[in-house]
C-alpha cells in the first residue's frame, strides 16, 4: 500500500513539475513528491521509465475524459468542460517532445482517440483536430481573452464549417 502511495505521490509531482514549464531532475521530482530519489528509483528504474508511466497515466485519463462524438454540440461542450485542465497538460507535452519518444507515443495513442471521433461528425478530419486542439482552446482562451462560452463557440462554429463546407484536396501553402 505505502508503495502504491510512493508511485502515485512521484507521478502527481513529476505531473505538477511538468505543468510549471519544468523539465525535472529526479532529485526535484522526489523532493516534491516527499520521497528519497531511493524511493523514486525503486519504483521506476529511470526518469523514462517515469514518464512511460506518467504517459500511460494520462493518456488513460484523457480517454476517460473525452466526449464522445454524437453531435457537434454535444462534443464542443464536452471539449469545453474539459479543456482547460487538458490544455495545460497538451502544451506541458508538446513542448517537452524533445528527446522523449514516450512523450510522442502517448500524444500518437491520444490522436487516434481524438480523430476517430471526430472522423464521425466531419469529413475533414485534419482541420477539425487542429481546431479542436487543447492548444488552439489555450490560444482563444489565453491569447484572445474568450470565455469559455465563447472559445466553444470558435469551435462548434468551426466544426460545423467543416461539416458544411467542400473537403480541400490541396493544402494551403505559405504564401500561396
Amino acid at each position: 500500500m505505502r508503495s502504491e502511495r510512493s508511485r502515485a505521490a512521484i507521478l502527481n509531482a513529476f505531473f505538477s513539475l511538468v505543468m510549471d514549464g519544468r523539465q525535472p531532475s529526479s532529485s526535484e521530482i522526489a523532493a516534491k513528491a516527499g520521497v528519497t530519489q531511493r524511493t523514486l528509483f525503486n519504483q521506476f528504474p529511470d526518469v523514462s521509465a517515469l514518464v512511460s508511466a506518467a504517459v500511460d497515466r494520462q493518456v488513460a485519463h484523457l480517454e476517460e475524459l473525452l466526449p464522445e462524438a454524437t453531435t457537434i454540440d454535444s462534443y464542443v461542450d464536452g471539449l469545453a468542460r474539459i479543456y482547460d485542465e487538458i490544455a495545460a497538460v497538451r502544451w506541458a507535452v508538446v513542448t517537452h517532445l524533445d528527446g522523449r519518444p514516450e512523450l510522442a507515443t502517448g500524444l500518437k495513442r491520444v490522436r487516434t482517440v481524438v480523430r476517430a471521433r471526430l472522423s464521425r461528425l466531419v469529413d475533414d478530419v485534419d482541420a477539425a483536430e487542429i481546431a479542436t486542439d487543447p492548444i488552439t482552446w489555450k490560444l482563444l482562451r489565453e491569447q484572445l481573452g474568450l470565455s469559455k462560452r465563447a472559445a466553444a463557440d470558435v469551435m462548434r462554429r468551426t466544426l460545423q464549417s467543416l461539416k458544411a463546407g467542400p473537403k480541400s484536396t490541396r493544402p494551403v501553402r505559405a504564401g500561396s
